[in-house]
């Protein structure tokens, strides 16, 4: 299966398939690769990557945490070196537990979105029709400060977006909403509600959606 794996920036943002991003996510050789992924934390790392991309996420719902587990073996073999596979399945199920019963999808911030019937040329063109009548509003948190020559210079920003414009109930929503690391209000549990959002970190290649594929009309032009 060849499906672009888009991940946040680090050290790459863009891998041509899972395959690609199992191999040079360590930026080295292959056989130093299983060396790599040998590791719980690593795994966990690339199941919530997988969580975000539309095909797999698809799967992991579709299948059991077994089957799903097979699948990324079959795919990438040199997962099925050493404890890989056991830990693979358990964070697959672990995920799956958690897991909202809408899409959440990494796309590059370049991506042309049409939501409702308006269109947003990119992370630029939501920041530009933000807080206009119909368009989008967000909640954005300036970065972390901590001397007053971060105050007097940072200027990027952790920015949350929706598209339920001025409707007093869902804003009410979108307020109570728990923050997460990094001034993110963007998880698998979201009330259907308040959907789509956005994150976005700025300087990053890369954005988080979330909307459900069958109550929404959205369409995302990479």
């Amino acid at each position: 299966m060849s499906c672009i794996i888009y991940t946040e920036d680090f050290p790459r943002y863009a891998y041509d398939s899972l395959k690609d991003f199992v191999l040079h996510r360590p930026k080295t050789d292959e056989a130093h690769a299983a060396t790599y992924w040998d590791n719980e934390n690593r795994i966990e790392e690339l199941v919530k990557i997988l969580s975000y991309n539309h095909y797999y996420r698809e799967r992991m719902k579709e299948l059991s945490a077994g089957e799903f587990t097979l699948q990324v073996l079959s795919e990438v073999s040199l997962l099925k070196s050493s404890a890989i596979p056991t830990m693979l399945k358990n964070k697959v199920v672990n995920c799956k537990k958690f897991m909202g019963g809408y899409t959440i999808e990494r796309i590059p911030a370049t991506s042309t979105l049409v939501v409702g019937y308006k269109m947003y040329r990119g992370i630029e063109g939501l920041k530009k029709r933000d807080g206009l009548k119909g368009a989008v509003r967000s909640i954005c948190q300036l970065f972390p400060c901590f001397t007053s020559e971060d105050f007097a210079n940072e200027s990027r920003y952790y920015r949350n977006y929706w598209f339920c414009g001025d409707n007093p109930t869902k804003w009410k929503i979108v307020e109570s909403l728990r923050e997460t690391e990094c001034g993110c209000r963007l998880s698998e549990s979201l009330p259907l509600e308040v959907l789509p959002m956005i994150y976005y970190v700025d300087g990053s290649a890369t954005m988080l959606i979330a909307y459900d594929e069958h109550e929404h009309r959205v369409v995302i032009q990479r």
